[in-house]
């Protein structure tokens, strides 16, 4: 009889254990696709676009200035209130 008090606990402590490791996991990787979908925004908002460029020391050497034409701030965000 106390064998078996004894393994129903164990079973249900084990039960408990892997449940917690499963939400725990569940809730970081739902943190991580957040950032990953934020990340991807600013990326697909941004639009590099070379604005100067020109040949230097006889051609061995290209002189380029890159700026980024597009948003990279989230469009829900507020400044200044």
């Amino acid at each position: 009889m106390l064998a078996a008090i004894v393994s129903v606990a164990l079973i249900l402590l084990a039960a408990l254990t892997v449940s917690q490791g499963t939400l725990s996991s569940a809730s970081l990787l739902s943190e991580s696709w957040k950032a990953m979908e934020e990340r991807s925004g600013e990326i697909s908002r941004t639009a590099i676009g070379v604005t100067n460029a020109r040949a230097m020391s006889g051609g061995s050497y290209v002189r380029a200035d890159i700026s980024n034409q597009g948003a990279v701030s989230s469009p829900t965000s507020t400044s200044g209130t």
